[in-house]
């Protein structure tokens, strides 16, 4: 029982400390616990990798946003969403903060739309914002186990100087630090607009989507220049993840090289030929051919000589 009059005593480490203060330090042994062990601290594979896809991005000009990992129905219903879309099949919270905050996210878009609104709403009209969080898929409702959480890499331009090729260029950005190379077909998503919408793949892979939004829901969250968006699924990529460069060796390229001689004019072409044709041996290994193209005179230099 700690006694009222100690208020600076608030838990058992401060009773701990005090026990340890009438004992007497100089009875404490300092010593190593039996199983402590000194190891070297650091990154696994993953987290070198998604550091690496964020500095890339960053070095492309994007900024990094953090959203809360819940969203609203009203969300699924601004995103076009069907009733049998997967992306429905989201978890409802027992005992939510507010109905905005009532669903387990199944999807990215939504809290990256609403960032680029929310800038666009303070008069920032161009810019571009990525975030690397996790989607929760439920394998079944109500649940019986827990929920796959899937790493996402979620992306967002706008401005009127950005286009389908911007945020097509964030993706290659990514894959080039994967050193992976991604493949597009063309798709359809149903708040993105239908003709500006591709399919990311990566070895056959699909691993996610990037287009245009729609300008009816651009409309509705009241913004001024088009918005692009992209979504990656970080799980798939994952076994990319370390790849070792591979580097190939050039092909021999022929090479012209154009040189400037100052030659006696009684000197004939034969016999430029043969003197620069003739020796030495390795010369004629790299002259694979040989011409005189121009022959120039000039008052500074004395008549009997010229350049070649």
């Amino acid at each position: 029982m700690i006694p009222a009059y100690r208020e600076d005593m608030e838990d058992y480490p401060d009773v701990a400390e005090e026990v340890i203060r009438m004992y007497g330090y100089d009875h404490v042994i300092p010593a190593f616990m039996p199983t402590a062990q000194v190891t070297l601290g650091g990154l696994n594979l993953r987290q070198q990798t998604e550091r690496k896809i964020k500095e890339v991005l960053c070095a492309a000009g994007a900024y990094e946003g953090i959203h809360y990992s819940f969203f609203s129905p009203a969300d699924l219903d601004l995103l076009r969403f069907p009733e049998d879309a997967p992306e429905r099949h989201a978890i409802r919270l027992i005992n939510p903060i507010n109905v905005d905050l009532s669903l387990m996210r199944t999807t990215l878009a939504s809290e990256m739309l609403y960032a680029i609104a929310r800038n666009q709403k303070k008069g920032i009209l161009e810019g571009r914002i990525f975030e690397l969080g996790n989607i929760f898929i439920a394998k079944e409702l109500p649940l019986t186990e827990y929920p796959d959480e899937r790493e996402t890499l979620c992306a967002g331009v706008f401005g009127e100087d950005e286009s389908f090729f911007t945020i097509k260029g964030l993706a290659e950005t990514v894959a080039y630090a994967l050193d992976v190379k991604f493949t597009y077909k063309p798709a359809q998503k149903p708040f993105l607009h239908p003709y500006q919408t591709a399919e990311v793949f990566c070895d056959g892979q699909k691993i996610g989507y990037l287009g245009q939004v729609r300008y009816e829901i651009c409309d509705e969250l009241d913004m001024r220049v088009p918005a692009y968006v992209m979504e990656l699924d970080l799980r798939v990529l994952s076994q990319w993840y370390g790849k070792d460069r591979v580097f190939t060796q050039f092909q021999n390229l022929m090479m012209r090289r154009e040189i400037l001689l100052l030659l006696w004019t009684r000197i004939s072409h034969v016999s430029r030929l043969k003197t620069v044709s003739g020796k030495p041996v390795i010369m004629s290994q790299m002259l694979h051919c040989l011409m005189f193209t121009r022959v120039y005179s000039f008052l500074r230099i004395r008549r009997a000589w010229r350049t070649v």
